[in-house]
């Protein structure tokens, strides 16, 4: 724990005693209330600064004014390059703002109403973003970068699961499973036909388990060849 200066009674201490406590915000005349903590000097008893105390304050303001103003979060915001693999620059180019506006959104600035309801859409709805980049590229016909990260979101909605494909040696069967597909249960006599079995199935599963109609299916099996120079 780092060493904490208390101004009230002279005192350098290596711990401190911690409560909850209600604090108020003032961000441009409006007042945002919240519960924050503060951090007590073990001594005298008095309020002492300390980084993390001061941190979790501030993150904590923020969210009031979140929750206020129907703001979106700073994890739904970081989840935005996450989800369609697109760097923090280049959605801002594509969106029109600064370079900088999404990366200082991502390190917990607030952004405006506008701009969070921007954001809201691009997160929920990977069409917006495919046309904002579309329209970009109108005007910017040479970035091969927006190219290459239209075709990323074209494949960002996509649901990954993994099939095992397995060769039981008591049953002289290949079996498929999945636990990322419930009922994703098949029986083959060759690794051919349950790959086709798969194909099959895994449409009409999709829909019963209310999943999004398209998969991306990575198979995981024990099948092994001899191979001869």
């Amino acid at each position: 724990m780092e060493k904490i200066y208390c101004f009230s009674c002279g005192k350098i201490i290596d711990s401190y005693d911690v409560i909850s406590k209600e604090l108020d915000f003032d961000l441009k005349g409006e007042i945002y209330h919240y519960q924050g903590k503060e951090a007590v000097c073990p001594v005298c008893g008095a309020t002492v600064f300390v980084n993390d105390i001061l941190k979790y304050n501030k993150e904590q303001a923020y969210n009031a004014v979140r929750m206020a103003n129907d703001i979106i979060s700073q994890k739904d915001i970081l989840s935005i390059p996450e989800k369609y693999n697109v760097g923090k620059r280049n959605i801002s180019k594509y969106l029109g703002w600064g370079e900088i506006t999404f990366s200082r959104y991502c390190s917990g600035y607030i952004p405006t109403k506008h701009n969070s309801d921007i954001l809201k859409e691009v997160l929920d709805n990977p069409e917006y973003l495919k046309e904002k980049i579309k329209k970009y590229l109108q005007e910017n016909p040479d970035d091969e970068n927006a190219r290459k990260d239209l075709q990323k979101i074209n494949f960002s909605g996509l649901f990954n699961a993994i099939v095992n494909m397995n060769w039981d040696d008591e049953t002289d069967k290949w079996i498929a499973t999945s636990t990322d597909i419930p009922g994703l249960e098949l029986e083959a006599d060759s690794f051919d036909m349950l790959t086709d079995q798969v194909e099959k199935t895994v449409p009409e599963l999709l829909k019963r388990n209310k999943l999004p109609n398209t998969a991306m299916i990575q198979y995981h099996t024990n099948k092994k060849q001899m191979i001869y120079a």
